[in-house]
C-alpha cells in the first residue's frame, strides 16, 4: 500500500485518544502509548552526488525515494493492589529499542523492585557507579540505618575486534551495540589505552574516539563485553550496602559485592567508608576498598578533610590506587596512581580575599614499560582586595607553576613540560559601565628532553570595556596584545581585537560585531570576521529575522579570501495550536556559490491534546558555474504523532 498524506491523517486519526488514566481493581494508574509516523520523498533533478555532498545528505536518493518510518514509546506505572505496582517503557525512536519492565512493592521502610533496575553504591567512588541490569533489588531505611541489597544476572557476550589505524581520531566502529560500561580492552600497538585520557566510547553504538591519530602502521585491538539475550556466558552480580548516621553530620557505611560464573574471572569487593564531622564546621571522611580479581588483589584509598584553622579554611584530599582498580564495572579503570590536594583560604573581609592550591598527580607508579607515565605538579595562588564596599575598584593577582614528567617504554620519567605565570588585573565599576585590564608575563620551558632548552617568555595585555546608554544601546570592545620573544632576538606580537553593538532601531532589535586579528610578522595575513544580525515582532504571531556573516584573511599586498554566509526566517502562528516557519540561507566565497540556495518551509499543528503533526518541504538550488556539478532538489516530509 502507498502512504500519502490523506491516508496517513486518517490513520492516525483513527488511533489518536487522550492519555487515559486507568483503573484496575483498587489500584490506578496511567498506560501512556505514542504512535508516530514520518513519510519523507526526495527528488533531486541533476547531479545527485553533488547532492549527497553538498545537501541534505541522502547517500542515494535515486534508491529511496520515498520512505516510511513508524516508531512506538509506550510508558506504564500502573498500581495494581496497594503498595504493589508495574513500571515498565518502551521506544524504538534509537536503535537498538529502549525497553524496561519492573514490578515495586514500596512499603513503610522497605522498598523491592524487581525486573530491570538500577544498582550501584551510594557515596562510594571506587566500588561501582549506577548501572542498568535484570534482577531484584531491596531498599531500607528508618531515622538512622540505610541497607540495600541487590542481586543481578548479567546476561554478556564476549567480542574480539580489530583494525588498522588510518592516521586519524577515528570514528572506530565496532560491529556490536549496546557494550556493556567498562568492558572493554583497548590496545594500540600492543599499549593499553585509558578511557577519558586517550578515547572516548559511545556504549549504546559501539562508537570509538581516539584523543591522538592513531598510526597507520598500527594494530587496534578491542576486547568487549555486550549485552545478548543470546549468551551462554551469564555472570551473576550479588552486592549490599550498610550505612548508619553518626553525630549531627556523619556516617559510617560497608558495602560487599561477588561477580562471577559465565566463564569470566570472579570479582571479589569490600569497601568501609565513611565521614565524621569536626568541631567548627569541618569534616574528615574518606574510603578504602579492596579488590580482587581471580589471585590479583587491588587496593584503592580516599581520604579527604576539610576545616578552618584561626580564619583560615583548609582542605585536602589523597587518592592512592595500586595496582589498576577496577571494581564490580562500570567504573574507569585507575592505573597505579597517587593523587594529592591540598589548598587554604583566607577571607578576613568581602572586600579582600587570598587562597593558595598545590596538586599533584602520578600514575603508573610501577613503571609499566608498556604504559605511558604522566605526572604533574601544579601550585596556584590568587588574591583580591576591594577598596570600596560596593566594590567598584577590585585588584587581582594570580600566579601558576607547573612541571610535567612523561615518557613511554622508559623505567625513568622524563621533564617534559614547565611553566610559571603570573597575572594581575583590575577592575572598576561606575553606574552602567565597567572597565578591566590585566597584565600577565609567562615563562615557559621550550625543548625540555634535547640538550638545548630555552626559556620563552609570553607578555599578554588585555583591556575591556562595557557600557550601557539607556535600555536599547549596549556595546563593549577589548583588546589582547601578546609579546612573545623568539630566539633570534625578533618578537612575534599578535593582536586581537573586538567590537559588539545591540541596540534597537525602531522595533528591529540589532547587533553587530567584528573581530580583527593579526599578527605583526613578514608576510602574516590579517584575520577578519563579522556579523550583523536583525530581529523584529509584529504583534504576538509573527517574528522575523535575518542575519550576514563573513569571515576572511587578507594576505600581505593581496585581497581579500573569505566566506560569507546569509540567512533569514519567518515565523507565523496564525493559532495558538498552529505554526508556520520558513528559513532561508546561502553561502558566497569571493561572491561564487560554495554551498546550496536553501529554502525551507515547515509547519506544525497540535490537532487535540491527543494528536500533533508536521510538514515541511526544503528546496536546494546549487549552481557552482558548472553544469555537471548543479542540482535543484525537493525533500518533502510529512509526520504525526497520537497519545492514546
Amino acid at each position: 500500500m502507498k502512504w500519502n498524506a490523506s491516508r496517513l491523517i486518517a490513520f492516525t486519526l483513527l488511533l489518536a485518544r487522550p492519555c487515559l488514566g486507568v483503573q484496575l481493581g483498587e489500584g490506578k494508574g496511567t498506560l501512556d502509548v505514542r504512535k508516530g509516523f514520518r513519510v519523507t520523498e526526495v527528488r533531486v533533478f541533476g547531479n545527485e552526488e553533488a547532492f549527497s555532498r553538498q545537501g541534505t545528505g541522502r547517500s542515494s536518493p535515486e534508491e529511496d525515494e520515498v520512505k516510511v518510518e513508524q516508531s512506538l514509546h509506550v510508558n506504564v506505572d500502573m498500581e495494581v493492589v496497594p503498595r504493589l505496582s508495574v513500571r515498565g517503557a518502551f521506544d524504538d525512536v534509537s536503535y537498538p529499542a529502549k525497553k524496561s519492565l519492573a514490578v515495586n512493592y514500596e512499603g513503610d521502610n522497605l522498598n523491592v523492585t524487581a525486573g530491570d533496575i538500577s544498582v550501584g553504591f551510594s557515596g562510594l567512588e571506587y566500588p561501582m557507579q549506577s548501572q542498568s541490569v535484570f534482577g531484584v533489588r531491596a531498599n531500607y531505611q528508618d531515622e538512622d540505618d540505610t541497607a540495600s541489597l541487590f542481586a543481578a544476572r548479567m546476561s554478556n557476550a564476549v567480542g574480539h575486534h580489530e583494525v588498522q589505524g588510518d592516521n586519524t581520531v577515528g570514528p572506530f566502529f565496532l560491529p556490536d551495540r549496546k557494550i556493556v560500561e567498562n568492558s572493554e580492552r583497548i590496545y594500540v600497538d600492543g599499549q593499553r589505552q585509558f578511557r577519558q585520557t586517550q578515547y572516548t566510547i559511545d556504549y549504546s553504538t559501539g562508537v570509538i574516539q581516539f584523543t591522538n591519530p592513531v598510526d597507520d602502521r598500527h594494530r587496534i585491538s578491542i576486547d568487549y563485553e555486550f549485552e545478548s539475550l543470546f549468551s551462554l556466558n551469564v555472570e551473576k552480580l550479588i552486592a549490599g550496602q550498610y550505612r548508619r548516621i553518626v553525630g549531627n553530620q556523619g556516617n559510617l557505611g560497608i558495602a560487599v559485592g561477588t561477580r562471577q560464573g559465565g566463564g569470566a574471572e570472579q570479582r571479589r569487593l569490600m569497601a568501609i567508608d565513611g565521614q565524621l564531622a569536626l568541631p567548627g564546621g569541618g569534616s574528615v571522611g574518606g574510603e578504602i576498598a579492596g579488590y580482587q580479581r581471580e589471585t590479583d588483589i587491588s587496593t584503592a584509598v580516599r581520604a579527604e578533610v576539610s576545616g578552618t584553622v584561626a580564619g583560615v579554611g583548609l582542605r585536602g584530599s589523597l587518592r592512592r590506587v595500586a595496582p589498576t582498580f577496577e571494581g564490580l564495572g562500570a567504573v574507569p579503570p585507575r592505573n597505579n596512581l597517587l593523587e594529592g590536594d591540598v589548598s587554604a583560604s583566607w577571607a578576613p573581609s568581602r572586600q579582600m580575599s587570598v587562597s593558595s592550591r598545590f596538586y599533584g598527580t602520578m600514575d603508573n607508579l610501577d613503571q609499566d614499560p608498556q604504559t605511558s607515565i604522566n605526572r604533574k605538579l601544579v601550585q596556584e595562588s590568587n588574591a583580591r582586595v576591594a577598596f570600596t564596599r560596593s566594590s567598584r575598584l577590585e585588584l587581582t593577582i594570580s600566579n601558576r607553576n607547573e612541571i610535567g614528567l612523561t615518557s613511554l617504554g622508559e623505567a625513568d620519567p622524563e621533564l617534559s613540560s614547565r611553566g610559571h605565570s603570573v597575572r594581575v588585573g583590575g577592575r572598576y565599576r561606575i553606574d552602567q559601565h565597567l572597565l578591566s585590564s590585566s597584565y600577565e608575563i609567562r615563562k615557559d620551558r621550550i625543548d625540555v628532553q634535547t640538550d638545548n632548552p630555552y626559556w620563552q617568555d609570553r607578555h599578554t595585555v588585555n583591556g575591556e570595556a562595557r557600557s550601557r546608554l539607556g535600555q536599547n544601546l549596549y556595546g563593549s570592545t577589548s583588546l589582547s596584545l601578546a609579546l612573545t620573544p623568539l630566539s633570534d632576538g625578533e618578537a612575534r606580537k599578535d593582536l586581537t581585537n573586538a567590537w559588539n553593538l545591540t541596540t534597537k532601531i525602531f522595533s528591529i532589535d540589532t547587533n553587530l560585531n567584528y573581530t580583527l586579528q593579526r599578527t605583526f610578522a613578514e608576510g602574516a595575513p590579517v584575520s577578519h570576521s563579522g556579523g550583523l544580525t536583525l530581529r523584529t515582532r509584529a504583534g504576538q504571531n509573527i517574528s522575523a529575522n535575518a542575519s550576514f556573516r563573513i569571515k576572511g584573511t587578507v594576505p600581505e599586498d593581496g585581497e581579500f579570501i573569505g566566506d560569507s554566509t546569509v540567512s533569514g526566517g519567518l515565523t507565523w502562528q496564525p493559532l495558538p495550536t498552529m505554526s508556520l516557519i520558513s528559513t532561508f540561507e546561502q553561502r558566497l566565497s569571493q561572491g561564487h556559490t560554495i554551498g546550496p540556495r536553501v529554502l525551507d518551509f515547515r509547519g506544525s499543528w497540535q490537532a487535540t491534546s491527543a494528536i500533533h503533526m508536521n510538514s515541511g518541504v526544503r528546496f536546494e538550488f546549487f549552481d557552482p558555474g558548472s553544469e555537471t556539478d548543479a542540482y535543484v532538489s525537493r525533500v518533502a516530509f510529512m509526520e504525526a504523532t497520537a497519545n492514546f
